[in-house]
């Protein structure tokens, strides 16, 4: 069975999630809910934040194989300003000036990334979000030791711009409010990017009672704020128009304020919605909090394969390359196991090859001595057969020689030679080309002589 994904949003007040499922028909988003955070210790002591997961896990019964955290609230510093056009390594400089300047970051480690634009030839306009490093590390960990992995870790809600920006396309300028418990954030972007930032301190709790009766005066204040913000962007950029704007909120307990935020506007004012991106529901789901939308956009991003301006893997850099590395470092050890395997295959067939082509070397030995013992026999045979063969040939020679004088010559050569006191009685010559002379004599030297 597939696990799913869980999408975390910790901020000061609570911890909001939603967990997704994959079904055959897609991503269904199968729970969301919140829970109180235990205090501010959940930054400083991740065995704080571990508990708290782990036992709401337990409680809702769910098994996610990811974890995609996002972090709000005042710990965190956004903030767009404007600078000179310069080189990378000297902006990097500056905008850690920048955050240096503010108090809480004036004395503390801290981690930050940033995205920017040309506002004209001269000058950019940089986006930044900066948090202390020693509550990011916490967050890490406290991740980490659940066991579950901790695919990113982004900050609300500047994941959810590029949500929007793939939604609405290039051309039209639109915003984005959020309205948190005590904090509102007012973005107007075109053409892919965020134009102008602005961050007030009036949130969800500014606007109601403790008896949830809603503050007019407040919300006025609060929608002058946003007129404000939009028109300032309209004199900057051409009088360009914003044609809608994206509203989120936590709508527990004031289910209509976008309605009236539409009428004190005098703006189409549009809730995104799970549907919008391809989420599906669960029936029990339907009556979604815009809220969980926050807690909503990693896992978007992460399904969808949306590429951010916001570089959120800086803050994830190093668990991500150690996981770089021990993946690597196991492709290796796979890697040798797999070439000590075959190479040990290779090695044993061919220590099984040259073993056979000895015992086949030893054999062809034997057999070539054995045969070399028997034609020796052999090889005797055949010199005997030559020799004879050589006696016969000479013999043939002798006898061809013999045919080719008369007898008359024969008779005339022998009688010369012979003493003078030996006579011969007969001459004859066999077949075999043997020659038998028989005659007399009065002495034996006459017949040494005749030999000789």
């Amino acid at each position: 069975m597939t696990r799913g994904i869980l999408g975390l949003e910790v901020s000061a007040q609570e911890i909001r999630y939603v967990y997704l499922e994959k079904r055959q028909r897609g991503f269904i988003l199968s729970k969301s809910g919140r829970f109180s955070n235990p205090g501010p210790t959940i930054s400083e002591d991740p065995a704080n934040l571990t508990s708290v997961i782990q036992n709401f896990l337990a409680q809702e019964k769910i098994s996610p194989g990811k974890i995609f955290l996002c972090l709000s609230g005042e710990e965190l510093l956004l903030h767009q300003v404007n600078l000179p056009r310069m080189p990378e390594e000297e902006l990097n400089e500056v905008i850690r000036g920048e955050i240096e300047r503010v108090p809480r970051f004036s004395n503390q480690e801290f981690d930050y990334i940033y995205t920017s634009f040309k506002l004209d030839e001269q000058k950019l306009r940089i986006l930044l979000c900066a948090l202390p490093k020693n509550n990011l590390d916490n967050y890490i960990q406290a991740v980490q030791d659940t066991g579950i992995t901790l695919e990113s870790l982004e900050v609300s809600p500047l994941n959810f711009l590029e949500i929007l920006y793939n939604r609405i396309g290039k051309e039209k300028a639109e915003a984005l409010v959020v309205l948190d418990s005590h904090t509102s954030f007012i973005m107007v972007f075109w053409q892919n990017e965020c134009k102008l930032f602005f961050q007030t301190a009036a949130g969800k709790e500014d606007l109601y009672t403790s008896s949830h009766q809603l503050s007019s005066s407040v919300l006025l204040s609060w929608t002058e704020d946003i007129k404000r913000i939009i028109k300032s962007y309209q004199r900057e950029f051409g009088g360009r128009i914003v044609e809608k704007i994206w509203f989120i909120w936590d709508n527990q307990n004031c289910p209509d304020l976008d309605d009236l935020v539409a009428q004190e506007l005098g703006m189409d004012v549009a809730i995104p919605k799970p549907e919008d991106f391809n989420i599906g529901l669960e029936e029990k789901e339907q009556a979604f909090n815009p809220i969980f939308l926050l807690s909503l956009a990693a896992p978007l991003i992460y399904i969808k394969g949306i590429r951010q301006k916001f570089n959120f893997k800086h803050f994830l850099r190093q668990i991500k390359l150690k996981e770089v590395v021990r993946n690597i470092g196991l492709f290796v050890l796979i890697y040798l196991i797999i070439m000590g395997s075959l190479l040990g295959i290779v090695t044993g067939i061919y220590l099984t090859a040259n073993k056979e082509i000895l015992a086949k070397e030893k054999e062809a030995l034997n057999k070539v001595t054995s045969l070399e013992m028997q034609t020796a026999e052999l090889r005797k045979e055949r010199d005997e057969y030559l020799d004879i063969k050589d006696r016969l040939l000479r013999q043939a020679a002798f006898v061809k020689m013999l045919n080719r004088i008369s007898w008359s010559e024969i008779f005339a050569t022998v009688s010369s030679a012979l003493p003078e006191d030996v006579s011969l009685s007969s001459f004859k010559v066999s077949e075999s080309g043997e020659v038998k002379i028989e005659g007399a004599t009065f002495s034996i030297d006459s017949i040494a002589e005749m030999i000789r």
